[in-house]
């Protein structure tokens, strides 16, 4: 998949209008210097934007095209002609692809230039950047169900630097690998504490038992099962639930659970 340069097209669609009219009244003594570096330039950029969006054959003849400006021996009309062939292989070109629109909310989702989830997060829990780049890609898409997905797989990565943090080892059986068992150990962990905890931090365990608790129960299980689907409000809340527990967390610990409590 490429991005699309829509308005690019639209300017370029322009110049092709008034490059064509002039060409198509002008004889071979018309066709200055000037003029046929001009014109070089326009499908030099043109050739640019076409690689760019994949339209390999429209491509090859820009650069014909292109090449024939330097040689006398082509008249305005001539190269008038390439250019209306140009645009047709253009246009062809085109209606084999399939193109979508996003608003200027859902391309930030879509190709962020600033971390989703912010920086504390990315820099804290680099395992879950590919999971929250999808779910933000899914969410922009309007594929809510699988935004809700990837969000939980987020939160598998969120539970473990819990579960490390406050001493739990890997679980190895499978039995003991469901959030229903690791959370029962996270929440035995923080009643049964023997050292004392760390200013702030048994609130925060306890607010994050609490918030995977809710998770569990209201939508990983049920994003397992084929017959739950979400649309766009609910998914946009989830992903909302999700980046304020993921930057909670990441106020206080790494993706490895350090420091642990």
């Amino acid at each position: 998949m490429v991005k699309f340069y829509a308005e690019k097209f639209v300017a370029l669609a322009a110049t092709f209008r008034s490059i064509t009219n002039y060409l198509k009244g002008a004889s071979k003594d018309d066709m200055s210097k000037e003029m046929r570096g001009a014109l070089a330039g326009e499908l030099a950029t043109t050739l640019e934007l076409l690689k760019q969006i994949g339209l390999r054959q429209s491509a090859k003849k820009a650069q014909k095209i292109s090449s024939q400006t330097t040689y006398a021996g082509y008249d305005g009309p001539h190269l008038a002609r390439g250019i209306d062939e140009l645009q047709e292989r253009i246009k062809d070109e085109l209606e084999d692809g399939y193109f979508l629109h996003l608003s200027p909310e859902e391309a930030k989702l879509f190709e962020s230039t600033d971390p989703l989830f912010g920086g504390d997060v990315q820099g804290k829990f680099p395992g879950a950047t590919y999971e929250i780049d999808e779910a933000a890609k899914c969410l922009a898409l309007g594929r809510s169900t699988a935004c809700v997905f990837h969000l939980m797989r987020v939160m598998e990565i969120g539970i473990g630097s819990v579960r490390q943090s406050i001493g739990i080892p890997d679980p190895i059986k499978g039995a003991d690998r469901n959030w229903g068992a690791i959370l029962r150990k996270i929440k035995d962990a923080i009643d049964r504490k023997s050292t004392p905890w760390k200013p702030g931090d048994k609130a925060l365990f306890e607010e994050a038992y609490a918030s995977l608790d809710a998770v569990r129960a209201a939508w990983r299980n049920a994003t397992m099962h084929v017959e739950s689907k979400y649309n766009p409000d609910e998914a946009e809340h989830i992903y909302a639930v999700v980046k304020g527990f993921m930057r909670k967390i990441a106020s206080r610990m790494d993706e490895s659970g350090q420091p642990p409590a």
